[in-house]
């Protein structure tokens, strides 16, 4: 029987919260810890008006059901990040489903004006399968633990993020940034803005920003991330302490590789390692060769005249 790939609509509910995934991949740790959501909530809030835009996929044969993904939009823009991969078929070629899937989504992305589908994947031996769907490492996160035993003194107070500061924060986070992960990320300025259950500090000092940290918090914890310029280390302690005053335990520090100089600083203040996760892209848009000038009439040569300028360009 042919195997066919499809979005999923509010018909397919009954069956996904009756008989959810036998095997299930949940992407983005820190995510999936703080915001913990079965497979048919994102598919019922992508319909809502305030819902955040997601799109979930799914792969059956006849009317039974093989496997589903599902990816959402991110707080970078042009970027879906896929989020979940769930199956109820086990054997050598489940892998083959999800892998069918992954290329799906990237072109379900691309169809809707995406230009890069991300994927934090927290399992190693899933790499290959999203390898062969296209999709490349290209840096990899470090998710440090602190449960809240003791908080720390704060002696360094910070000023929340404005709108006037965050080109001074994407030169930060330039200075600081691989190129090749600049590349495939494409921030912009405005993706440091906290959103809702956010908040974003920054540590200005003689016109530049000197570091950065994003809070988001909710009622079963706190994930942190921070931008620190290497010169303002010393200061390191004081800038994740801030952390701590306004986190709700537990709290997740997520750090990139290239980042491994506040790893110390971290232990002292009681966060421990927790996991890693490999950070994976694919690009969807498409580099289309320039077109040659469209020829133009010579002054007093009549029109239909046979241009002597080369023909168009093929794209």
């Amino acid at each position: 029987m042919e195997r066919q790939i499809r979005p999923a609509t509010l018909l397919d509910l009954v069956p996904l919260g009756m008989a959810p995934p036998q095997v299930s991949l949940h992407l983005d740790l820190v995510r999936t810890l703080l915001s913990p959501h079965p497979l048919w909530w994102n598919l019922v809030s992508s319909y809502l008006p305030l819902g955040r835009s997601s799109c979930t996929l799914l792969s059956q044969e006849g009317k039974r059901l093989l496997a589903c993904a599902q990816a959402w939009e991110s707080r970078q823009k042009g970027t879906w990040e896929v989020g979940y991969l769930g199956r109820w078929t086990v054997g050598e070629a489940a892998d083959e489903d999800w892998e069918e899937l992954l290329r799906a989504l990237g072109m379900e992305a691309g169809r809707r004006g995406q230009l890069r589908l991300l994927a934090r994947l927290p399992e190693e031996e899933r790499l290959e399968t999203f390898q062969r769907a296209g999709l490349s490492p290209f840096a990899q996160e470090m998710i440090l633990l602190w449960e809240g035993k003791n908080r720390p003194e704060v002696r360094m107070e910070p000023q929340p993020l404005q709108a006037g500061a965050l080109a001074a924060v994407q030169g930060l986070y330039a200075g600081l940034t691989p190129p090749l992960v600049q590349q495939v990320e494409a921030r912009e300025p405005a993706s440091w803005l906290p959103g809702t259950g956010e908040e974003a500090w920054v540590w200005p000092e003689q016109d530049r920003v000197r570091a950065y940290l994003h809070c988001e918090k909710n009622s079963r914890g706190t994930r942190l991330e921070v931008l620190l310029e290497p010169a303002f280390r010393q200061h390191a302690m004081a800038v994740l302490s801030w952390g701590l005053r306004r986190a709700a335990p537990p709290a997740y520090l997520v750090l990139r590789s290239y980042q491994g100089e506040l790893l110390e600083v971290a232990r002292r203040l009681g966060f421990r390692p927790y996991a890693e996760q490999i950070l994976l892209a694919k690009s969807l848009a498409v580099r289309v060769e320039q077109r040659q000038a469209l020829p133009t009439r010579r002054a007093g040569a009549p029109l239909g005249a046979a241009p002597s300028t080369p023909s168009l360009g093929k794209i």
